[in-house]
């Protein structure tokens, strides 16, 4: 009778992630499934698909394992052209690996003679919301490595060490993880067995070939699979407290600091597990091991909760008290709470978002569903600080109910304070010149939603939008989207696309700008993949390009002309053709010299030439501090355009450059009076307004930005600001007087 409920369990647990699977799938993933799946059925080595930027939310950046399943399944279903299908056969490996995770917890508790909670900790994973909403609904494939890892400590708990090194070998083929327990299990063999090193380097060399064999086709030329497994060492997010830390201090240094920290616990535990001869197994080792990387890494996702979740489902039922039960509790309920936001805000489960992040059309900002995003995220980062403390009993954390709950309260009033003023909100004066400055088009705007712009330039009283492409676009035409800086989807957005959207914001007294970015390559990765490849125009304008991407436009081609003459032509004639009412030339790297500001100077004075009579209206930023032992830049500047955007960024430059010197208010107000004081020029000065940067992750805290409006404000003489940049998902409230 127990064997035909058993299987009972597991045949309802099996059908409700069945009923599921056909129907939903997290709307990037199951498009980069499909991309890699047709392209590997196509004979194209997935790894060394070089424009990344064309997947902003990133493309296929794991281990061969799963590529492998995916040209199966398009290989079964991919050309029945039916996602429904597809979706249900991509899922079944990882349906089944959601069984097998449960036989394992169940064998895992017997084997630790807790045959009396077997059962139980099997069900609570089998009917885990959490786990079916990963695996059934999202179809992120987590499951398998975490059944395989599991069966891996099982293997070792049972001293088949070889066996277990293997099996972590072989789930770090599906996902890169499961090699950190290769750590806890040396240190067993040496130091609880004390073995030989040597048999320490037979289990390394086991893991080693579980990882090595399934990647043998792509191993003939490894840099582009290792290029792309380094990808998530560099990124930052989400499901942790570094995404808030991040926004407010976004160094790239944030990566290396976390793994410094978790090498420095992981020593602390082991040291400490010697020091007082804890009874541990290689299970506890394990769990404390995975636990310290959670809790320390600036990149984890929700769907790494899975990696954790069987051991802390048998340690809460083996009585570790009430609150290990409760961090176990909180936890997942923070991972239900950020997918119930994400769903809410970006509707990521709808198949027919396929390819896309789909803003949900009442949140055009960061309102409730972004709100509750950063708090699950603090909640569930917290919850494996809390969970670890908890398994090292380094004593009774203070992490009760209610002080959780006064701790978030803090936060969220923290934030409200520094990020989302109340009241008036952040107050931006009235000018003559109020420019948005956005990092593409879908920043602001869905094709879908492309006439409809109330909704967003009601929230600002702008009298110029700019949308900036990359040199590509701008000599060749074709897909402007690929050039976007930041971007929601994959969708193409053609000249015609530009000029609707164009023409709409004329209608509404907007006069659209051509953003010009002067790199011929840019890519970021914080939050996605974000950035542009100008890869036919590197190929034909090489020699006046350097290796940091900067364009000389002074460089003469080999048609006889400069390259500024080139694509000043090129620039004027897309603006025109899209209906715009001139160009906004942005992105030059201001502290790469003489040179540099050379270039952008005889760029701009082509422009100016060419667009004579013509009515184009011509902006360029500026970085005082860079030009003011250049004045003849400076008078270039003044005197051929029509508008010079003062890069005024104490805030983020005090950020990035920390080293290169003292950035106040007072500082760049300075610089506006002193370019203020040249006579003869045509241009009008504008101050910029740094808000937030969605591509590089950094937002500024609206105390800190009143200031710097306040202080550039009062400057005599000044037309009016550029913001930056203006976006759906802007925190902070603005009004204007």
């Amino acid at each position: 009778m127990a064997r035909w409920k058993t299987l009972a369990v597991y045949g309802l647990a099996f059908l409700v992630r069945m009923a599921l699977a056909p129907f939903f799938g997290h709307s990037w993933d199951a498009y980069v499934w499909v991309k890699s799946g047709e392209l590997f059925v196509g004979g194209r080595d997935v790894y060394s698909v070089r424009s990344l930027t064309d997947f902003p939310w990133g493309f296929y950046a794991y281990p061969p394992m799963w590529l492998y399943w995916l040209g199966i399944s398009y290989y079964i279903a991919g050309f029945q052209n039916n996602l429904n299908l597809y979706m249900l056969v991509v899922k079944l490996p990882i349906i089944i690996a959601d069984l097998a995770v449960a036989v394992l917890i169940s064998k895992m508790a017997a084997e630790m003679n807790l045959l009396r909670i077997a059962g139980k900790s099997a069900i609570l994973w089998l009917f885990n919301p959490l786990v079916i909403l990963i695996s059934a609904v999202w179809g992120m494939f987590d499951s398998i490595p975490v059944a395989l890892s599991l069966w891996g400590v099982l293997m070792a708990v049972r001293r088949r060490y070889l066996f277990a090194s293997f099996l972590f070998g072989l789930g770090a083929a599906v996902k890169i993880y499961p090699l950190l327990l290769v750590l806890p299990l040396c240190f067993y063999i040496i130091f609880h067995e004390k073995k030989e090193y040597r048999e320490s380097l037979k289990v390394l060399s086991a893991a080693l070939a579980g990882f090595i064999v399934p990647m043998a086709p792509y191993l003939t030329n490894p840099l582009p699979i290792i290029d792309k497994l380094l990808y998530h060492f560099g990124n930052v997010g989400s499901f942790t407290y570094w995404t808030v830390l991040s926004v407010v201090s976004p160094p790239p240094a944030i990566p290396i600091i976390s793994y410094g920290l978790f090498l420095l616990i992981l020593y602390l535990a082991f040291r400490k597990y010697l020091k007082e001869r804890a009874s541990w197994s290689v299970f506890e080792l394990s769990a404390v091991t995975l636990l310290a990387f959670l809790a320390t890494s600036a990149k984890v996702n929700v769907q790494y909760v899975l990696w954790i979740l069987p051991f802390l489902l048998i340690f809460s039922l083996r009585a570790s008290g009430k609150e290990f039960r409760l961090n176990t509790f909180l936890l997942v309920s923070a991972g239900l709470l950020f997918i119930a936001a994400a769903q809410t805000a970006l509707a990521i489960f709808d198949l027919r978002n396929i390819g896309k992040i789909v803003i949900s059309r009442e949140v055009q900002s960061v309102t409730f569903g972004g709100f509750i995003l950063i708090l699950s995220a603090l909640l569930g980062g917290s919850r494996f600080v809390t969970l670890l403390m908890n398994l090292l009993k380094t004593g009774k954390t203070v992490w009760t109910v209610s002080r959780i709950a006064l701790v978030l309260l803090v936060m969220v009033f923290a934030a409200v304070v520094m990020v989302f003023p109340v009241g008036t909100g952040l107050v931006l004066p009235k000018y003559r010149v109020v420019v948005g400055v956005t990092e593409g088009v879908e920043a602001l705007f869905n094709k879908s939603d492309m006439y409809e712009l109330s909704p967003v330039l009601d929230k600002f009283e702008l009298t110029h939008l700019v949308f900036p492409v990359g040199p590509e676009a701008l000599m060749y035409g074709g897909d402007y989207g690929k050039s976007f800086r930041f971007k929601l989807s994959n969708e193409a957005w053609t000249m015609e696309d530009m000029r609707n959207l164009a023409t709409q914001l004329t209608k509404r007294g907007v006069k659209p700008l051509l953003g010009i970015y002067l790199k011929a390559t840019y890519v970021s990765i914080h939050y996605g993949y974000h950035g542009y490849n100008s890869s036919r125009f590197i190929t034909e304008y090489g020699d006046c390009i350097d290796g940091e991407a900067n364009i000389y436009f002074q460089c003469v081609t080999s048609s006889g002309v400069t390259l500024a003459r080139v694509f000043a032509e090129r620039a004027l004639y897309s603006a025109r053709e899209m209906g715009f009412a001139g160009v906004y030339v942005m992105g030059a790297d201001w502290q790469g010299g003489e040179e540099t500001m050379a270039s952008v100077a005889s760029l701009v004075s082509e422009l100016r030439q060419l667009s004579i009579g013509k009515g184009f209206e011509i902006f360029v930023e500026a970085d005082l501090l860079s030009t003011k032992d250049h004045p003849w830049v400076e008078e270039i500047l003044l005197n051929q355009s029509d508008y010079v955007v003062v890069l005024t960024n104490p805030f983020i430059n005090s950020l990035k450059r920390p080293l290169q010197g003292n950035f106040t208010a007072g500082l760049y107000k300075a610089h506006l009076e002193r370019i203020l004081q040249k006579t003869g020029g045509r241009a009008s000065t504008l101050f910029s307004v740094h808000v937030m940067d969605i591509a590089e992750g950094w937002v500024s805290p609206a105390l800190q930005l009143q200031v710097e409006v306040n202080t550039f404000a009062s400057v005599p003489g000044i037309k009016g600001y550029a913001i930056y940049h203006v976006n759906r998902y802007l925190p902070v409230k603005i009004s204007f007087k």
